[in-house]
């Protein structure tokens, strides 16, 4: 889980796309 984390902040940090990404994580955990 902590890798998922750091490759998830890695890729917000690392493009725009990042963000859409969150927001699927985000949804995909409150689910």
């Amino acid at each position: 889980m902590e890798l998922f984390s750091q490759l998830f902040f890695y890729n917000v940090d690392a493009s725009p796309h990042g963000l859409a990404i969150a927001d699927l994580n985000e949804d995909g955990r409150v689910g």
